[in-house]
């Protein structure tokens, strides 16, 4: 997790934030923490509060480090959250009939869509750089 760590330290998205405990660097919502044992903890953020992520989202920050882990979380959240509001709109046509919400969900649908295209875009985007060793320009 070191190296982790140190990816999201050197991080032009990041917020860094120091306590006399721990340090911690936050990238869209997404919060890497070091404590004074120099243990790390990854965090999301959910609506008003922050919960750490299971075991296979760690996998993602093994494997592909600090700027990847964060753009194929935000992926993953944004697929779930597609799911979702996919079933909530079957149900809505199907049994509740209310146009208005039906209308609703398919405008957060859009929403959520353009999110993860944005995304998906950054996420290309730096791993083109990477592959052909260019420097990163922040967008």
């Amino acid at each position: 997790m070191e190296e982790v760590w140190k990816e999201a330290f050197q991080s032009r998205q990041s917020l860094h934030l120091s306590s006399p405990n721990s340090e911690s660097i936050t990238t869209s919502g997404i919060q890497i923490i070091k404590d004074s044992n120099e243990s790390y903890t990854i965090v999301r953020c959910n609506s008003d509060n922050y919960t750490e992520i299971n075991e296979t989202d760690y996998k993602l920050f093994h494997t592909y480090g600090w700027t990847i882990g964060v753009y194929k979380l935000l992926l993953k959240d944004c697929t779930s959250n597609l799911d979702y509001l996919e079933q909530r709109i079957q149900i809505s046509i199907g049994y509740i009939r209310n146009k208005k919400m039906v209308d609703s969900l398919k405008k957060k649908r859009m929403k959520v869509l353009k999110k993860y295209s944005q995304i998906n875009k950054k996420l290309y985007k730096h791993e083109q750089v990477i592959k052909n060793s260019i420097p990163i320009k922040s967008t």
